[in-house]
């Protein structure tokens, strides 16, 4: 399948040109296998989880799957959404003294969440929200769901946390992985999504030491075993 020179990401537009011909492949060659395991769940909506720590590319490996879920068999509806969607407010954070900590485990509303997974997998009609890079603001009933036959592909970092209330998903999925990256791998990128969002240089580095590090220390130590693993990308070769 031909590489798209860019794709949409939460309303910011990322450039695909820095993937090896060997990492496109591989991820070609995911979603062939997410799709087969579709199938041979055998039940008409599915839920697959992919965790793993900020900055290791969920959201940008997410939407190559759907660009390539798009291009293939229409067999199933394959619906993308980011747990950050279920980020509370800006508001609503400021009013609970969790601004500073946005990302962390408790600031987000993981009832929502539930509700809309345990709807979806009762064959209900759906409006998921999406995230917004541009107002860091969550977007409700952004995504609607009425198919009969969907892959609902749900990423975000705590998903296989088991503590605080996020342990109540996992009985919710159907299938998961879960991105095998370091600290180390990531701490570049996570900056650089906060420069990109606004942040100035000193700020976003700030922030990443007070709160991201934390964060991303805690997913790789505390996530429950997935079922899969996948690659980080800049390890694919």
């Amino acid at each position: 399948m031909k590489r798209p020179a860019t794709l949409n990401v939460t309303e910011q537009t990322i450039d695909l040109s820095n993937l090896s011909p060997e990492t496109w492949d591989y991820f070609v060659d995911m979603s062939n296998k997410i799709r087969e395991r579709y199938l041979a769940i055998g039940k008409p909506r599915v839920v697959f989880a992919l965790a793993g720590p900020g900055g290791a590319g969920k959201s940008v490996v997410s939407a190559i799957f759907a660009h390539l879920m798009s291009e293939g068999a229409q067999d199933f509806e394959f619906i993308n959404v980011g747990a950050d969607a279920y980020h509370y407010s800006n508001q609503k954070l400021v009013d609970l003294g969790l601004k500073e900590v946005k990302g962390r485990y408790d600031t987000y509303d993981i009832a929502a969440l539930k509700s809309d997974l345990t709807d979806f997998k009762a064959g209900k009609s759906v409006q998921f929200p999406i995230y917004s890079r541009k107002i860091h603001e969550p977007i409700q009933n952004s995504l609607v769901c009425e198919a009969k036959n969907a892959l609902l592909w749900l990423e975000g970092g705590w998903l296989l946390y088991p503590e605080e209330g996020w342990g109540e998903l996992i009985k919710l999925y159907d299938y998961s992985y879960f991105i095998t990256a370091t600290e180390a791998d990531v701490s570049t990128q996570v900056i650089n999504r906060h420069i990109k969002g606004g942040r100035e240089t000193e700020d976003a580095k700030n922030f990443y030491e007070r709160s991201d590090v934390k964060n991303i220390n805690l997913v790789l130590e505390k996530s429950l075993p997935a079922d899969e693993n996948l690659k980080f990308w800049r390890d694919v070769v």
